[in-house]
């Protein structure tokens, strides 16, 4: 018979299994309620965020048309973009700067080797990654402060400072994704999209910024 201390400690080991699965539901649940949006949001005319779905799909497409093996996300969150891609990368970074949400997706992907997850801000934490990068990989920008449980840093965006840092990269040709693009308006630290787009022109030689369904896509044919 297992003493006090040994059921104890048999008890604490299973919260790790038991908070992944709740999470693993939570995310389930959550891509339920996108298919549901995802009909709202065609009928709309694809007018507002666009779907979970939609943002997945695009960073898969984009990871396989340019065969990038490295996905580089800023923004966690729950974790559920890594969730949907983890099989699309050999490697995968993602940058939090909140504290909790850090912590639990910390347990969430704990047996997943390829993901390696970083607590700061995006812009100390991207440049220490891209360090180590050798190739082109596809960039996942979504670190903007969003309300809610969402943590904000010095500016409600770091856009700019994360685009800097990737553009000054010695790696060139890799593909940017940058989420909410409806946001930049030229209001709370955002760039108007055609002050972005002309930054990008000044500060590299991509030959392709396109809007479609509220994602930026900046990335060469």
């Amino acid at each position: 018979m297992k003493t006090i201390k040994e059921r104890i400690k048999t008890q604490l080991e299973k919260i790790p299994i038991l908070f992944r699965i709740m999470q693993i539901r939570l995310i389930k649940k959550r891509e339920i309620l996108d298919k549901k949006y995802l009909k709202q949001w065609q009928e709309k005319d694809k007018k507002g965020p666009s779907p979970h779905f939609i943002k997945r799909q695009t960073v898969k497409e984009f990871s396989k048309k340019y065969s990038l093996e490295t996905l580089v996300e800023t923004g966690t969150y729950l974790g559920e973009m890594i969730w949907a891609t983890k099989n699309n990368f050999k490697e995968i970074h993602s940058i939090e700067l909140n504290e909790n949400l850090y912590k639990r997706s910390k347990r969430l992907f704990s047996n997943n080797k390829n993901i390696n997850l970083h607590l700061g801000d995006s812009g100390e934490i991207l440049q220490k990654i891209l360090k180590e990068i050798k190739k082109p990989c596809l960039f996942w920008l979504d670190a903007h402060y969003s309300s809610g449980i969402t943590a904000r840093g010095n500016l409600d965006t770091p856009i700019i400072k994360e685009l800097e840092i990737i553009l000054n990269s010695p790696v060139k040709n890799h593909v940017i994704l940058i989420d909410d693009a409806r946001c930049f308006i030229g209001e709370n630290d955002y760039p108007t999209l055609n002050e972005l787009e002309s930054f990008i022109k000044e500060k590299s030689s991509y030959t392709k910024f396109e809007v479609k369904d509220d994602i930026i896509r900046i990335y060469n044919k």
